[in-house]
């Protein structure tokens, strides 16, 4: 009975350490190369483009860490690079996934060069971004994607230097499409250190603007009805 006893508790035992041990497989050679090859892969499938990964590691505490990520178009001829970052951290919980939820406790982008070039047929942007983070209490973000909502907390922009051009016509989309009615609230988006220019496509003239600190508070977003709220927001310099 002693030696039932002694056996059951050593299993135990054993598979506590090969759970605590996972997240330490990521650090082995192999297992980065197999994690970079089915991130690629997952996200291309995803973003129907070519998605491209450096590498894969864990930040503590096991935060997953993106390292060169670069999306381009899937173009035979010419691959043109939509956006390049430099590394992100990524803390997603797993089990509401399954529920079509997406809750995010970790949440940074830093280093990203962006082109979306024809993407969108209203307007291109082009330019830098030193730091794109979520912050605040966990989860600082929650996406239900049956009822089609997000929440945010606080939204931090840094750094930036945007170039936006703005197309003089929009040509009529055609195509069936399922309506976008996504709801989106966000507690308060910062913007620092940051350049942004506003220009039209076929115009010489260009409005140009730096903001030091700009906060905005308590902002909704209805894309249904086209409705969007902003309580307050503060500027300085």
């Amino acid at each position: 009975m002693k030696r039932t006893k002694n056996h059951i508790l050593a299993s135990a035992c054993g598979i506590l350490i090969l759970i605590l041990s996972l997240p330490l497989l990521i650090y082995v050679p192999p297992i980065q190369k197999w994690a970079v090859g089915v991130a690629s892969e997952k996200a291309s499938e995803a973003m129907d483009m070519k998605v491209s990964v450096e590498g894969v590691s864990l930040c503590f505490p096991l935060d997953l860490c993106l390292e060169g990520v670069v999306v381009q178009e899937k173009n035979d001829i010419k691959s043109d690079t939509i956006a390049a970052v430099k590394r992100a951290v990524l803390d997603v919980e797993l089990l509401p996934l399954l529920r079509t939820e997406v809750k995010v406790n970790t949440l940074e982008v830093l280093g990203v060069r962006l082109n979306t070039k024809d993407l969108v047929a209203a307007a291109k942007v082009k330019g830098e971004i030193a730091r794109l983070a979520l912050e605040g209490g966990s989860p600082i973000a929650d996406v239900s994607l049956n009822e089609q909502r997000m929440r945010v907390q606080d939204i931090l922009l840094g750094g930036a230097n945007l170039d936006i051009i703005v197309c003089d016509s929009v040509p009529e989309d055609t195509t069936q499409s399922t309506p976008v009615q996504w709801l989106l609230d966000i507690r308060k988006a910062k913007v620092y250190d940051s350049q942004l220019q506003l220009h039209m496509k076929k115009d010489s003239m260009a409005v140009a603007t730096m903001v030091k600190d700009l906060t905005a508070e308590t902002i909704a977003l209805d894309l249904g009805k086209g409705r969007y709220e902003v309580r307050q927001v503060t500027l300085n310099k």
